[in-house]
């Protein structure tokens, strides 16, 4: 309703690009524009959710560095 992304399309899209998967990366990127997402809020999310995996694995799990709800 608001173009807000559901964890799952996030985890899918991030999944994707991580696999070196550009055509289901690209296909993702598709139905969020088709499905009427915010891209630029997507942008935000992407680099908030890759900046908790890249400070997890850099703190070898410490939690308490990541910023996400429980």
């Amino acid at each position: 309703m608001f173009g807000l992304l559901s964890r799952a399309q996030i985890l899918a899209l991030t999944g994707a690009v991580l696999d070196g998967d550009i055509v289901k990366a690209l296909g993702e990127l598709n139905e969020l524009e088709k499905a009427g997402k915010d891209l630029a809020r997507l942008v935000s999310e992407l680099l908030g959710h890759f900046r908790n995996l890249l400070l997890y694995q850099v703190s070898r799990g410490n939690l308490a560095l990541l910023e996400v709800s429980e």
